[in-house]
């Protein structure tokens, strides 16, 4: 017979024995990821499930920089907006209206502006897309001259390349570490495409391109899908079209050489949201003088956008069942590993060093530039 002693003892040797196997098995449980990956006509296709490999939201968001002011310096004014950020973590912020870039160091102090309006050399009429390129050069995209226009990162005028044959409007333009270039094109409201241009921007080979069907007569169709790509630090573009859960990886060359997918249940669009956009869209047809009937899709896309860092994760912003805004996080591989809700908005997504930088408007509705870093569990 055992004493009391004894029976506590084992009882408690017992309890750790079986807190050890229950964690033994949920540490299984939750870093065995559930997915295939197999070949197919020499594609690699990774095929992801609902749940990713981790629970829990794996990361969070915490902002440590808010840049913009309603009143004050007027380099730290803003209208309307876009941002890059360098490997020093300076953050370049392009103000389409006033015609220049403003180059701010990580902790907010003003450095410098790049370029003015005008149109002479280093000079802009309309900036609508620009980029801190892998050769470390700031380069900008300017609508009404129809030319791109390179500085150094300290502010000196480089040179320009005519991009007058590109007959298409340019959503947008990135560069490559090789110097060759990217482009988003609209040649019409339904037709977009992504092309690969050499260093003078002459076309080298077209990367997808997708066809909606036109809006007949006083009907416009809303939410329709859209095409987004990135391009990584090796020169892989990594592209997506929001009406089906997948990502294609092609190689430097154009080779399709992997595809992502995740299966997902769709998201309905509620009458609240379908309503909130309407509302939006009858404004602004309204400052046109148009009107149109509103046709609306039963769900929303599988996904947003998407974003990439240095390492090569995929960050895709997708609608949950609430109706909120979830990162689903992809590793390089393309293995789903984690679904990381959101309470931030986000007009733009730039990752760099484990930040999270993008633009929110302040109380008035001033455009501020906001940076968050992201705390891995």
């Amino acid at each position: 017979m055992f004493d009391q002693e004894s029976k506590n003892k084992f009882i408690i040797i017992i309890l750790i024995i079986f807190n050890l196997i229950i964690c033994s098995v949920c540490t299984k449980q939750n870093t065995e990821w559930r997915g295939k990956i197999e070949e197919e006509n020499g594609i690699t296709i990774v095929r992801n499930p609902k749940k990713p490999l981790y629970t829990g939201s794996h990361f969070y968001l915490e902002e440590d920089l808010s840049l913009g002011e309603t009143k004050g310096k007027e380099e730290y004014m803003f209208s309307r907006i876009k941002i890059e950020v360098d490997e020093e973590e300076n953050i370049y912020v392009l103000d389409m209206k006033a015609s220049n870039i403003r180059v701010f160091d990580k902790h907010k102090e003003f450095l410098r502006t790049i370029g003015g309006k005008g149109q002479g050399p280093g000079e802009m009429q309309m900036p609508v897309i620009f980029q801190v390129t892998p050769k470390r050069e700031v380069m900008v995209y300017d609508v009404v001259s129809r030319r791109l226009t390179f500085f150094s990162q300290d502010g000196k005028y480089l040179k320009q390349i005519s991009a007058a044959n590109i007959r298409a409007l340019v959503l947008s333009l990135k560069a490559d570490l090789s110097g060759n270039f990217i482009g988003l094109l609209s040649y019409n409201p339904w037709t977009k495409e992504i092309k690969k241009y050499n260093s003078k921007l002459e076309p080298s080979f077209t990367i997808a391109k997708k066809e909606e069907k036109p809006n007949q007569g006083d009907v416009r169709r809303m939410m329709t899908p859209s095409l987004k790509y990135e391009i990584s630090k090796d020169g892989y573009i990594i592209w997506g079209y929001s009406n089906k859960y997948e990502l294609n990886v092609v190689n430097p060359e154009g080779k399709l050489i992997r595809k992502i997918n995740k299966i997902y249940d769709p998201v309905k669009l509620s009458e609240k949201s379908k309503n909130k956009r309407k509302e939006k869209m009858i404004r602004r047809m309204a400052s046109f003088g148009l009107k149109a009937k509103l046709l609306f899709p039963k769900y929303h896309p599988p996904f947003l956008d998407f974003s990439l860092d240095e390492k090569g994760n995929i960050f895709v912003l997708t609608i949950g069942k609430d109706e909120k805004k979830y990162f689903d996080l992809f590793n390089v591989e393309g293995r789903y590993i984690a679904k990381v809700p959101l309470k931030i908005t986000l007009s733009e997504i730039i990752l760099k060093k484990d930040k999270l930088y993008t633009i929110d408007e302040n109380e008035e509705g001033f455009p501020v530039v906001k940076r968050y870093r992201i705390i891995w569990h």
